[in-house]
């Protein structure tokens, strides 16, 4: 039980996870919309496990559709565990950043396919690339908040300093 609290406690959804500093709207995000966005494409990857990625599947190979496939599955799971325990955000920003290279490269390959004659495949396209926004903003935030925690921490180095001498 003990374990379970501990664990609890180190979850985004804990009453002191985020600081008050960062106000309601970045806790309501952080634990309300992108769990569930990298629950949906988990969600989404694993179905396409089953079906792969056909328009990855005519240029490339059923192989290569498969991959892509796994890559959202395993870059979603680890953004959702990441986001989920905040002192894994390195996590979060590593599988975010291949999220992105997958979803744009996958974006890319539908909107050249639409060029070609398949216009039916440009609304997904551009849907595909909508959904690598959030994961992209992420990126941002994240690296935000690290220059945050690198000054605050070299401010108290400072300070620390300044009350020795």
């Amino acid at each position: 039980m003990r374990a379970l609290k501990r664990l609890g406690r180190a979850t985004i959804w804990h009453k002191d996870a985020i600081p008050a500093s960062e106000g309601e709207l970045a806790r309501d995000v952080k634990r309300w919309v992108l769990p569930p966005i990298d629950a949906l494409l988990i969600l989404g990857s694993a179905v396409g496990l089953t079906g792969g990625l056909p328009s990855v599947a005519i240029v490339y190979n059923e192989a290569v559709s498969y991959a892509a496939a796994v890559a959202v599955l395993v870059f979603a799971a680890a953004c959702l565990v990441g986001v989920s325990f905040p002192k894994l955000w390195v996590l979060e920003f590593a599988s975010k950043c291949g999220l992105v290279a997958v979803l744009i490269t996958y974006a890319a390959l539908l909107f050249g396919l639409a060029l070609e004659g398949s216009q039916s495949r440009g609304f997904v396209s551009g849907v595909t690339a909508a959904c690598a926004v959030v994961p992209m903003w992420r990126i941002v935030w994240l690296l935000r908040e690290r220059r945050r925690r690198v000054r605050a921490r070299r401010l108290g180095q400072v300070l620390a300093a300044q009350r020795e001498s």
